[in-house]
């Protein structure tokens, strides 16, 4: 299966103006691709996600009252800990759970 082309059109225009939590990315896709079996949803979510950092569209990171950014934000190395803490928890993401995006940081002048 395949990424459908207008989600990925429509979290570039969310992440724009608001983070982006993980759990909504699994959301979006159970809804656009209602047959996809759970490790296709995992596989296709992570997919998105690296496709946006790759992109330099999106940052990975954790809400706390802040945006706090992780360390490592190399698109393999995002997908990894996505993929870790996923596992570890058992079922799909909820709000606020494993992980959420932001645009990057402007530069500098």
């Amino acid at each position: 299966m395949k990424i459908p082309h207008d989600l990925i059109a429509r979290f570039r225009k969310e992440g724009a103006q608001d983070w982006i939590g993980l759990w909504a990315i699994v959301w979006e896709l159970r809804q656009s691709l209602p047959k996809a079996p759970a490790g296709e949803i995992r596989t296709l979510t992570v997919e998105l996600v690296q496709q946006l950092l790759t992109e330099g569209f999106a940052v990975a990171g954790v809400e706390n009252e802040v945006f706090v950014r992780w360390p490592d934000q190399t698109p393999a190395s995002v997908a990894r800990r996505i993929l870790e803490a996923w596992r570890a928890l058992g079922r799909d993401p909820d709000i606020g759970e494993i992980a959420w995006f932001s645009l990057p940081p402007a530069p500098s002048c």
